[in-house]
């Protein structure tokens, strides 16, 4: 597979990754707490939600990027197709050496901070 192939598929993961995490599911939560009126947010919500989100989605790169520079592998598949290659060892340094799924936990992090702003 040529590089630059290899390149736009690994954006389009992570864009559509991005889409459906980061604001897809925040947005349903939003929907789903009566879509509140988001002028009266408070500043400690708003605090809250900018460290929890700074935490979260700083995991899940760190992870991300760190599965893709040791383990020589990619995270995504969509509907058990592959995307990209899988990691070929178990990691248990960096970030996997806090938790087994850091990316899930840091997505679980920027959640509870929209829960908790919302």
């Amino acid at each position: 597979m040529k590089m630059g192939v290899k390149m736009n598929r690994d954006f389009i993961g992570y864009f559509l990754g991005m889409i459906i995490f980061m604001m897809g599911i925040p947005y349903m939560m939003y929907l789903a707490s009566g879509s509140p009126d988001l002028t009266y947010f408070s500043l400690n919500h708003t605090i809250m939600l900018i460290l929890l989100a700074i935490v979260g989605i700083g995991l899940s790169i760190w992870s991300i990027v760190y599965m893709k520079n040791v383990g020589k592998g990619n995270p995504f598949d969509a509907f058990n197709h592959e995307v990209a290659p899988r990691t070929t060892s178990l990691m248990t340094d960096g970030p996997y050496g806090i938790c087994r799924n850091p990316m899930l936990l840091g997505v679980f992090i920027y959640h509870f901070g929209v829960l908790m702003a919302l």
